[in-house]
C-alpha cells in the first residue's frame, strides 16, 4: 500500500476520491483536513494520487506498474523547494501534475480539480475503448465518437463511420494508410501534445482536452494502447466533442464573475448615500467587466451622464422616447451616435431605468461578445435595483427638506412663545401690585389664566411638530 493508513469518508464520494501518499505526518493531517471537507479519502480505487518525492523515489516500481497498468490515475506530486530545485526530467515525467510547498490552497484545488475532470473523462471514454481486438471493428464502428485504429508507425488503419463521415465533409477522401497527424493535425510529425503519440511512449491511456483553431471546436481525445502478447498492435483514439460543453461551462463562470459584480453594486446601493458618489461607482464596477458602461440619470428635468464625457449619445436619446430594451449589433448602432467611432464595433445594450413607472434614466453597455439571455435578465434585475436606489435617496433628501423646516418651524414656535409668557409674567407682577379692586383684579387674572392655556396649547403642538422631526430625520431610532 502507499500512504498511511485513513478512514473512508463517504459524503464526498460523487465529488472524487483522493489518496495521500505523503511521508510527513503534518503534510499528511494538513491535507487530510482540507480535502476530506471535499472529497472523499481512500486507499483503494481512488481517482487521483496525491504523492511527495520521498514516497515517488521509495515506491518507483510500485508507481511504474500503476502507471503502465492500463489505467489512468493521475498524480499530483508535492515537491519542497529544495526538491523542485534538485529534481530535473525524469521524476516529473512520471507524474501529471506537481505543485512546490509551501502550498497555496487555492492552487492545490485548482491542480486536484483539473486531474479530477481528466479522470472523469478517461472513465466516460473508457467504455468504448476497453475491447477485443476481434470485437475492435464492429464495437467502433457502432460507437457515437470518432474512432481510429492507428498503427504503431502512425498510420490509420481504420475509421468508423462517424469519423469517416467528418473527414469527408473537410474534403479528405484518402486517409487510410496516411500518417494520423497529417490528417487529423495538418503536422509533418507527431506533436508532443498529442495522445496517441504519448500513449506510443509511455504504453498507456494518455487523455488530452484540445483545440482546433481552424473551426474553434474543442475535443477529449482519449488514446489507449492495444497489446499482443505483450506487444504493441496499436491505437485506438476517440474523441468527444465538448465544444458546446465547454462554452456552457465559460458562459457560467462568466455569469458567476457578473454575478459577482452585481453583488457588489447592490451593497454600494445599499451603503452609499451620496448620489453621484454612487452612480460613479457603479460605472466604476461595470467598467470592469464590460468593454464601456455609463449612465444616463434624469435630473431637474433633464439627463446627466456619468461619465460626463458621454453626453448627448443620439441611442439614449431614442430610449427616452419609447422606454425599452434595445440591444444592437457590432457594426449596427444608431447612426449620426457621435460616439459611434468608441463603440460601433462592440455589441451594444441599452437598459431604461423605471421604478414606479417613472422613467429615472439608461444604463448603457458594450461588449465584445453577444448579451446572453441569462445576462440580459441580471442587467434588467441591476437597473430596476438602480432605478429603486435613486427614489430612495430622492425620498431621503425630501425628508431632510421636511426636517430641516420643521426645525425652524419650532424654533419660530419656542420664540412666539417665550415672547407671551415672558409680557404676560411681567403684567401679572404688575396687576398685583398696582390694582386694589379685587373684582377687577380677579377678571385680569381669569383673562391671564386663559392666555397661559392659549400657550399650553401651543406648546403641546411644539413638542408634537418636534417629535415629527425626530422621527422624519431619524434621530429617534434605536442605535
Amino acid at each position: 500500500m502507499i500512504g498511511p493508513m485513513n478512514q473512508a469518508s463517504t459524503s464526498n464520494v460523487d465529488k472524487g476520491r483522493i489518496k495521500i501518499d505523503v511521508s510527513s505526518n503534518g503534510l499528511y493531517e494538513a491535507l487530510m483536513d482540507l480535502l476530506s471537507q471535499r472529497y472523499s479519502i481512500v486507499n483503494d480505487n481512488y481517482d487521483v494520487l496525491i504523492i511527495d518525492s520521498i514516497s515517488l523515489n521509495a515506491k518507483s516500481e510500485e508507481i511504474k506498474a500503476l502507471r503502465n497498468g492500463g489505467e489512468f490515475i493521475p498524480m499530483l506530486l508535492i515537491l519542497t523547494r529544495n526538491d523542485r530545485a534538485s529534481t530535473k526530467g525524469e521524476p516529473l515525467n512520471k507524474v501529471d501534475e506537481f505543485i512546490v510547498e509551501p502550498i497555496e490552497k487555492v492552487e492545490l484545488l485548482a491542480r486536484i480539480e483539473t486531474l479530477l475532470v481528466k479522470r472523469r473523462q478517461f472513465l466516460k471514454s473508457k467504455r468504448y475503448i476497453e475491447i477485443s481486438e476481434r470485437e475492435l471493428g464492429t464495437l467502433l464502428s457502432s460507437i457515437d465518437l470518432d474512432a481510429f485504429l492507428i498503427s504503431p508507425d502512425y498510420e490509420i488503419l481504420y475509421a468508423n463511420s462517424s469519423a469517416f463521415e467528418k473527414l469527408r465533409a473537410n474534403g479528405i477522401k484518402k486517409f487510410l494508410g496516411e500518417k494520423c497527424y497529417k490528417i487529423l493535425q495538418n503536422a509533418e510529425e507527431p506533436l508532443e501534445t498529442c495522445p496517441c503519440a504519448r500513449a506510443m511512449m509511455s504504453g498507456r491511456v494518455e487523455v488530452e482536452h484540445m483545440r482546433d483553431d481552424a473551426t474553434g471546436r474543442e475535443y477529449v481525445v482519449v488514446a489507449k494502447p492495444v497489446f499482443k502478447e505483450g506487444k504493441l498492435e496499436g491505437i485506438v483514439q476517440a474523441t468527444l466533442d465538448i465544444t458546446e460543453k465547454e462554452i456552457l461551462k465559460r458562459r457560467t463562470r462568466e455569469l458567476d464573475s457578473l454575478l459577482s459584480f452585481v453583488t457588489e453594486i447592490n451593497a454600494l446601493l445599499a451603503t452609499e448615500k451620496n448620489e453621484e458618489n454612487l452612480l460613479l461607482k457603479i460605472v466604476g464596477k461595470l467598467s470592469e467587466y464590460y468593454s464601456s458602461a455609463f449612465l444616463a440619470v434624469v435630473s431637474h428635468g433633464a439627463l446627466k451622464f456619468y461619465p460626463s464625457s458621454l453626453e448627448d449619445a443620439a441611442c439614449v436619446k431614442m430610449i427616452m422616447h419609447d422606454q425599452q430594451l434595445r440591444s444592437f449589433e457590432p457594426g449596427r448602432h444608431i447612426d449620426g451616435c457621435k460616439h459611434i467611432g468608441l463603440h460601433g464595433h462592440l455589441y451594444g445594450l441599452i437598459i431604461p431605468i423605471v421604478y414606479d413607472q417613472i422613467f429615472r434614466g439608461v444604463l448603457v453597455l458594450h461588449s465584445e461578445r453577444r448579451f446572453s439571455e441569462s445576462e440580459l435578465e441580471l442587467l434588467v434585475m441591476l437597473a430596476y435595483d438602480i432605478g429603486f436606489a435613486l427614489n430612495a435617496q430622492k425620498v431621503a433628501k425630501m425628508k431632510e427638506m421636511a426636517a430641516e423646516q420643521l426645525k425652524s418651524d419650532i424654533e419660530k414656535f419656542a420664540m412666539l412663545i417665550d415672547s407671551i409668557r415672558n409680557p404676560l409674567a411681567a403684567a401679572q407682577g404688575y396687576v398685583e401690585l398696582y390694582v386694589d379692586n379685587q373684582e377687577v383684579k380677579e377678571k385680569i387674572n381669569k383673562q391671564f389664566r386663559r392666555i397661559l392655556e392659549l400657550v399650553e396649547m401651543i406648546e403641546a403642538e411644539w413638542i408634537a411638530i418636534e417629535d415629527m422631526r425626530k422621527l422624519i430625520s431619524g434621530e429617534d431610532e434605536i442605535e
